[in-house]
């Protein structure tokens, strides 16, 4: 089979100058003379700076026409052009294609070049470089191109990267971006500031030993369940008012309110699950729209805490089937899950995800997820993921 020549030959054209309106009409007005077909075509303006560049095929006969033509318009007008002709095929369809975002605060130019170096030591190519701001979160996500691109070995090694240079890393694939997803997200320091069972702790005069037990519990130095009916046990004999006292102190995490809206405009699911207690958090959650909740139940016997629990304990364990419940009530199979949590107890579901986030978190999950969240911003989260 014959190979059309003619298809392989392409121009690079380069547009720059002061950006103002009527530059893009006037130099696709000129190609539209020619038979030149446009392959790709972007366009940045920073300042007031515009750099354009478009790549087309075209007739090798034509090309002298064509540059002739675009050197014209450009001196006849106040932007510069520069064409390059190249005989060879486009073969970036050929590549598979990930994208690497990174989120700071800041854009530090030690940290992207860490991230370019990568890049180029994996044999990858940068196809496009996107820049995304909210507020003080500033996100570089790099499109890159591979033959043969391995996401899970890349994804352990952006970790890797991210958890020794203090760089907040997550890759993600084209697919991933068209399927509906569910974000399962822990409650306490996640989406809320504050740990329910200390607050309730402190209507008890228990705080202190509760934040003891708390603290190492999250940090995986006890098991979760023992804990927490250790815990638990120390609030018996509490009003059951208080439930509604505590659920009035709780407030969201930055962000939280703003990425909940976002990912529910966008189609997707999202579960709540929590070590914590349906009737502090459930009537919280309220005021924003999640589709699963599932927590720990008190016992009330005469309207006051018995200092036991009821039902199933949501623990590590509890926490990864609730989530997979959650995924198969939705028909979303578990690599397309989100799991999102700052504690010990959070690490089975964050096992079980396709892609999991230590949010602010203790140690040992921000080596056990597969991203660390270092912001206090929750919509870093759908930066990371290139939303």
């Amino acid at each position: 089979m014959s190979v059309d020549k003619n298809r392989e030959f392409t121009g690079l054209i380069l547009v720059s100058g002061v950006d103002e309106p009527g530059i893009t009409s006037k130099v696709l007005s000129k190609l539209a003379e020619f038979s030149v077909d446009i392959i790709d075509i972007k366009q940045i303006v920073i300042a007031d700076r515009l750099l354009q560049t478009i790549l087309i095929n075209l007739l090798p006969d034509h090309a002298l026409a064509v540059e002739s033509d675009l050197l014209e318009l450009a001196n006849n007008s106040s932007f510069d052009v520069a064409i390059d002709f190249s005989q060879h095929p486009n073969n970036q369809e050929q590549f598979e294609h990930a994208y690497i975002s990174m989120v700071d605060l800041h854009l530090d130019p030690k940290k992207i070049a860490t991230v370019a170096r990568y890049i180029y030591q994996v044999k990858a190519n940068i196809l496009d470089i996107k820049l995304n701001r909210l507020s003080d979160l500033n996100a570089i996500t790099f499109q890159i191109g591979k033959t043969g691109l391995n996401h899970i070995e890349l994804q352990d090694q952006l970790k890797e990267i991210g958890l020794a240079e203090g760089i907040d890393l997550c890759l993600t694939t084209p697919a991933f971006q068209k399927v509906k997803k569910l974000f399962v997200f822990d409650m306490d320091s996640t989406l809320i500031k504050e740990e329910v069972i200390d607050l309730l702790a402190v209507k008890a005069n228990k705080g202190e030993e509760v934040s003891k037990i708390t603290a190492m519990a999250m940090n995986g130095e006890l098991d979760f369940e023992q804990s927490l009916r250790q815990r638990v046990a120390l609030l018996a004999g509490l009003p059951e008012s208080v439930l509604k006292e505590t659920t009035d102190l709780l407030s969201f995490n930055s962000g939280v309110i703003e990425t909940l809206k976002f990912i529910k405009e966008m189609g997707h699911k999202v579960a709540v699950v929590s070590g914590g207690f349906t009737q502090v958090i459930e009537k919280f959650l309220a005021e924003v729209e999640v589709d699963y909740v599932f927590a720990n139940t008190l016992d009330i016997a005469n309207s006051t805490l018995t200092g036991k629990l009821r039902g199933e304990i949501i623990d590590g364990s509890g926490k990864a089937e609730s989530m997979r419940k959650a995924a198969q009530l939705e028909s979303i199979p578990l690599s397309n899950t989100i799991a999102i949590g700052d504690g010990a107890n959070d690490l089975k579901m964050m096992a079980a995800a396709g892609y999991s986030f230590a949010y602010l978190a203790k140690e040992v999950v921000r080596q056990g997820a597969k991203s660390t969240i270092s912001q206090s911003d929750m919509r870093a989260l759908p930066l990371l993921l290139n939303l």
